[in-house]
């Protein structure tokens, strides 16, 4: 009977906090844990996509899928230490982690042991203005109150980086916040900063919660200084936020962007690879349906936008068995 209660208690945790499934015993439920993002951004909607179609299969492959809050830096690193077994992240946060080309963020050097599964959606830098805070275009950002974005979070990565590009540095804006999308779009309406940046897939439920409560702008990021930034990287690639998205979006929005990836490592088996894509590319209409960000997805297109490490092991054999590689 303690055998059993034991047993029942240790299954119950496994369940409720997740062990990497690197650090498994044999016989164990399989827990694979997904570094995703914060609760309102595409990040935690796309991990949550994924485990849905795992854990379809949960009893006859013995796994379990779970998910945890992060951004695209915070998550690779956890994917280093082996906290997580895969990770949502940026493809220039990817490139940078592989190469070991931003030290800065990533001082352990080059990440050789990550492996990609595939690409997901394309994340537009969205910059969200109040409409009485005296913002015109991108350089009227300078001086103001501004958020990007958590610390550990791609898209903070990607304006210190553009910053520099136009010569801006931390003292030359009146505040710097970095807080969650959630909680940026409370703020700009609440009037506590002037424009919020954020990078995500589109539609977005933290850029309409502050289109609808305080009728927020999206402005167009372009001209010859992103096209400069864009030109310095293998990554970035102008984009567009779609007209007709959001309530008063009439316009096509400029802007630039990168892919979403999802990415493992080396200490995940082949099987495990196999099984989480496998479970996305059988169920790909459901996938698609999870969020709106995913419905112009094309599997073809997957297997290389972005990416930067090589495909794991697993991952490629399920894309040689659909003839795909």
């Amino acid at each position: 009977m303690y055998g059993r209660l034991k047993l029942a208690i240790v299954f119950c945790l496994l369940l409720m906090f997740g062990v990497p499934a690197a650090a498994q015993s044999p016989g164990a439920p399989t827990v694979i844990t997904i570094g995703a993002g914060g609760k309102t951004g595409v990040y935690y909607a796309v991990s949550s996509a994924i485990c849905r179609l795992v854990n379809r299969a949960r009893k006859s492959k013995n796994v379990i899928c779970r998910y945890k809050t992060g951004g695209s830096v915070a998550n690779i690193k956890a994917l280093r230490k082996k906290q997580i077994d895969v990770a949502l992240a940026q493809a220039d946060w990817q490139y940078h982690a592989y190469n070991g080309t931003d030290p800065k963020t990533f001082p352990n050097g080059p990440f050789k042991k990550m492996r990609a599964l595939f690409s997901a959606h394309p994340e537009p830098y969205t910059v969200l203005i109040h409409p009485d805070g005296g913002i015109d275009n991108f350089t009227g950002l300078k001086g103001k109150r501004i958020d990007i974005g958590p610390i550990g979070s791609g898209q903070r990565g990607t304006s210190e980086n553009l910053f520099k590009v136009f010569g801006w540095k931390p003292n030359d804006f009146k505040s710097i916040g970095g807080t969650p999308p959630g909680a940026q779009a409370r703020q700009l309406c609440g009037k506590e900063i002037d424009a919020m940046i954020i990078t995500l897939g589109h539609p977005a439920a933290a850029v309409m919660e502050a289109i609808s409560s305080c009728n927020a702008q999206i402005l167009s990021v372009s001209g010859s200084e992103v096209d400069k930034f864009i030109a310095s990287s293998p990554f970035y690639s102008l984009a567009q936020i779609r007209q007709k998205i959001y309530r008063g979006s009439d316009d096509v929005v400029q802007s630039f962007g990168v892919r979403a990836t999802v990415v493992t490592s080396t200490d995940i088996s082949d099987e495990i690879a196999y099984h989480v894509v496998k479970s996305v590319f059988e169920g790909f209409e459901r996938f698609r349906r999870l969020h709106p960000a995913l419905n112009y997805l094309e599997p073809k297109s997957m297997l290389k936008d972005g990416l930067t490490a090589p495909l794991h092991n697993g991952a490629l054999r399920y894309y040689k068995e659909k003839g795909w590689k």
